[in-house]
C-alpha cells in the first residue's frame, strides 16, 4: 500500500525530465520516484523506475527543498564535516536532539523524513515560512507536495473546495486561516510547526515559536546597537554565496540599503542593486505627508557613500494581456495573487536583469518592518497601562501640542480599548463596525456566518503590547510569506530575507521595548544601528516610500477588460456565493477622475482591495472549476 509521497524537493528535481516535477513515494520498505506529468486540466501521476535513494546510518531517509544558511555552525556543533549536504546535516540534527532539534536550523526548507522501523513520515517547514509544504491524508497514507496543486494530481485527493478560506482572504483576516487552503481536504504545514504521520495517525506540534523566552539586558544602550549591527551583518554574509555576485534590491528605506550596505561591507564578489520606479508612461500617484516619491534620486547619497555596490534602476512596465491565463504569472493555481500587478510589478525587471547579469541569488528586506526596523508601535500603550503617564506622553510621535491628544489615542488609548468600546465609537462616527467592512467585497452574509469581527488584534498575550504587536506582525509575515512562497519555487533564482535569519528575529524580539521607540521617535534600534553605514537623510526619514505609484494608471488601462472578468465571476455560483459581485461593479462605475482621489482612503482601499483582490479569488475559483470561457 502507499505509505507516503515526498515532496517535490529541488534536488530530485534536477535529476527529474524536462517538464516533469518527481517526488519520492515511499511503498511498503522500500523507495521508488513517481513522476508528476501536466494534463490539459490538472497534473496526473505516472509510476517510474524504482531509483535506488540511500538512507543515513539511523535508517532514515530525508529529503530537504530549499536553502540552510547556518550549516557550518551546525555541523560543528555535531561534530561534524563542514560541506555536508542539507538531508546529511537535517538527518543527523533529529538524531542528536530530537524534534527540538529543528529549531536549531536557520534556513528558507521544507523537509520530508521516512523512517522505516516505525514506518512514520515527518513533515516540516522552516519557521518564517520561506518554503512551503501541503498535505493530504487518504484511507491509506499521507501524500505531501511542495503545492496544493500537485496533490490534486493524485486521485486519491478529495478536490472538494473550501471557500471559508478564500472568504477570509477577502477580509484580509489571513491570521485565521491556519492551514487551510482553498481545497477542504488538503492542508499546509504551518511555518515553525511539524506533521508527523504514524500508522494512519497524524500529530501536529510547534518546534518554534516567537514568544521570546527572556529579555535580553545589556550593559548599555550602545551595546544593543553593536549587537544589532553583528547580527544583520552575519545574516547577510551567510545568504550570499561565496565568490559569486548577488543582487540586492534596493528602496530608499532602512531595510533595503541596511541589506546592499552589509553584503557591500562583506561579501567577497561583486553586489548588485536593483531599483525599479513606477511606470512613467501612465499617471502616477502624488506623495501625501506620510509618504515620499522618487527613490531614486533619494538614493544617490547612499549609492554615492557605497561606491562598490554596482546599481541599476529600471521602470516598471504593466504585463501584456497575454499573460492573463489560468495558471500563469499573473493568476495563481496555488493561492490567489493580492492585488492585480502585486507580482509583475518588481517581477519582470528583476528577472530581465538578472538573465542579463547571470545572477541567482537576490535578497530583499520584507521583514525589516517586523524585525530590526520594526516601529514599537505598542510602546505608548505599555507607558500607560504601567501609570508612566508622563513618558507616554514625551513618546508620542506628534511634534506639536494641537496634535499630541489625537496621537494619544491613535498610539495608546485605541490599543488598551475592549473590541466593544472600538465598535461603539466607530458607529458614532457614522462608520461600520469594522474596518474591511469600508471596502471589502466579501458577501455580508457570509461575514456573518464565520464570525469575522475588527481588524487582526494580537493574540498572544506576554504582558506587553508592544511586544504582543511585534508577535502578530511576525506572524502575520510568516504566514503570508508561506502562502506566497510558490511563486519562487522552481525558478532558476532564489529570494533571500536576512531579516528572516532565526537568530536576528529572536535578537530582535528579546530586547527592551524602549530600544524601538523612545522620545517620539520610532524604528530607533534600526536608525542607531545603520548610522554609521547609511545617510542621514535616509536614516532620520519618518515616512515612508510610495511604491507602486502607477497602480491606478495600470488599472484605468484595464477597466473594460476587468468588466469582461466580472461577467465570467458572475457564471459561477460558487464564487458568487462569497464575493459580492455588485459592489465590485459600484467601485468599478465610481471610478475616480484623478491619481489623487484613488489614492485617499477609503477609495484606494475599495479600488485594489475591494476590486482587485475580490477580482483574483474569482479568477482562482474559476481557475480551479476550470472555467477559461
Amino acid at each position: 500500500m502507499l505509505a507516503g509521497v515526498g515532496l517535490a524537493a529541488r534536488d530530485i528535481l534536477r535529476r527529474g525530465p524536462s517538464g516533469l516535477h518527481a517526488n519520492a513515494i515511499f511503498q511498503g520498505d522500500g523507495i521508488a520516484l513517481a513522476q508528476l506529468e501536466r494534463s490539459a486540466r490538472a497534473l496526473s501521476v505516472r509510476r517510474a523506475p524504482p531509483r535506488a535513494l540511500l538512507p543515513a546510518a539511523s535508517g532514515a531517509l530525508t529529503l530537504v527543498s530549499g536553502a540552510l544558511y547556518n550549516s557550518p555552525d551546525l555541523a560543528s556543533a555535531l561534530g561534524r564535516e563542514r560541506e555536508i549536504a542539507p538531508a546529511s546535516l537535517v538527518d543527523a540534527v533529529i538524531d542528536r536532539w530530537g524534534l527540538d532539534g529543528l529549531a536549531r536550523i536557520d534556513g528558507d526548507y521544507a523537509l520530508l523524513r521516512w523512517t522505516a522501523e516505525q514506518r512514520s513520515i515527518l513533515l516540516a517547514a522552516c519557521p518564517m515560512g520561506r518554503d512551503s509544504l501541503y498535505y493530504a491524508c487518504t484511507r491509506d497514507g499521507i501524500l505531501a507536495a511542495s503545492r496544493p496543486s500537485w496533490l490534486l494530481g493524485f486521485p486519491d485527493v478529495d478536490a472538494e473546495p473550501d471557500t471559508d478560506a478564500l472568504a477570509l482572504r477577502l477580509a484580509r483576516m489571513e491570521s485565521l486561516i491556519g492551514d487551510r487552503t482553498p481545497w477542504r481536504h488538503i492542508r499546509r504545514v504551518q511555518p515553525g510547526q511539524f506533521v508527523e504521520w504514524r500508522d494512519g495517525r497524524v500529530r501536529i506540534a510547534d518546534f518554534w515559536s516567537p514568544v521570546p523566552r527572556a529579555t535580553l539586558r545589556l550593559p548599555k544602550r550602545t551595546d544593543y546597537v553593536e549587537a544589532a549591527r553583528a547580527q544583520l551583518d552575519r545574516a547577510v554574509a551567510a545568504r550570499c554565496p561565496s565568490s559569486v555576485p548577488v543582487l540586492c534590491l534596493l528602496s530608499a528605506g532602512l531595510d533595503s540599503t541596511g541589506v546592499a550596505a552589509a553584503a557591500a561591507r562583506h561579501h567577497d564578489a561583486p553586489v548588485h542593486t536593483l531599483t525599479v520606479r513606477a511606470d512613467p508612461t501612465v499617471p502616477q500617484l502624488q506623495p501625501d505627508s506620510a509618504h515620499f516619491s522618487d527613490e531614486w534620486a533619494r538614493l544617490q547619497p547612499f549609492l554615492a557613500a557605497h561606491p562598490e555596490l554596482i546599481a541599476h534602476v529600471a521602470d516598471a512596465c504593466q504585463p501584456s494581456l497575454d499573460l492573463e491565463y489560468a495558471g500563469g504569472p499573473l493568476q495563481s493555481r496555488e493561492w490567489p495573487f493580492k492585488q492585480p500587478y502585486q507580482i509583475s510589478w518588481a517581477m519582470a525587471p528583476l528577472e530581465r536583469k538578472l538573465h542579463e547579469l547571470g545572477i541567482s541569488t537576490v535578497l530583499s528586506g520584507d521583514a525589516g518592518n517586523a524585525t530590526l526596523s520594526y516601529t514599537g508601535g505598542g510602546v505608548v500603550a505599555d507607558q500607560l497601562r504601567t501609570g508612566r503617564w508622563l513618558s507616554a506622553w514625551g513618546n508620542l510621535s506628534a511634534r506639536n501640542w494641537a496634535g499630541k491628544p489625537r496621537a494619544l489615542c491613535r498610539e495608546g488609548l485605541s490599543q488598551l480599548m475592549p473590541s466593544g468600546v472600538v465598535r461603539t465609537i466607530r458607529r458614532l462616527r457614522g462608520r461600520p463596525d469594522h474596518w474591511w467592512q469600508r471596502w471589502s467585497s466579501l458577501r455580508p452574509e457570509i461575514a456573518e456566518q464565520l464570525g469575522l469581527e475588527s481588524d487582526e488584534r494580537p493574540r498572544v498575550h506576554t504582558g506587553s503590547r508592544d511586544l504582543d504587536r511585534q508577535i502578530m506582525l511576525i506572524d502575520r509575515l510568516r504566514h503570508n510569506n508561506a502562502h506566497y512562497a510558490h511563486v519562487f519555487q522552481g525558478q532558476s533564482w532564489s529570494l533571500r530575507d536576512p531579516f528572516t535569519d532565526l537568530a536576528l528575529v529572536e535578537f530582535c524580539l528579546s530586547l527592551p521595548r524602549d530600544q524601538y521607540r523612545s522620545g517620539g521617535v520610532g524604528r530607533l534600534l534600526a536608525r542607531r544601528a545603520l548610522a554609521d553605514r547609511v545617510p542621514a537623510s535616509i536614516v532620520n526619514e519618518r515616512r515612508i516610500g510610495l511604491q507602486h505609484a502607477d497602480w491606478y494608471g495600470w488599472m484605468s488601462r484595464r477597466r473594460d477588460w476587468m468588466s469582461a472578468e466580472i461577467d465570467r465571476i458572475e457564471c459561477s455560483p460558487l464564487a458568487c456565493s462569497i464575493i459580492d459581485t455588485r459592489h465590485m461593479r459600484a467601485i468599478l462605475d465610481a471610478w475616480p477622475a484623478t491619481p489623487e482621489e484613488a489614492g485617499r482612503f477609503p477609495t484606494s482601499h475599495r479600488l485594489r482591495k475591494g476590486l482587485g483582490e475580490a477580482l483574483r479569488v474569482g479568477q482562482f475559483i474559476l481557475t480551479q472549476e476550470g472555467r477559461n470561457d
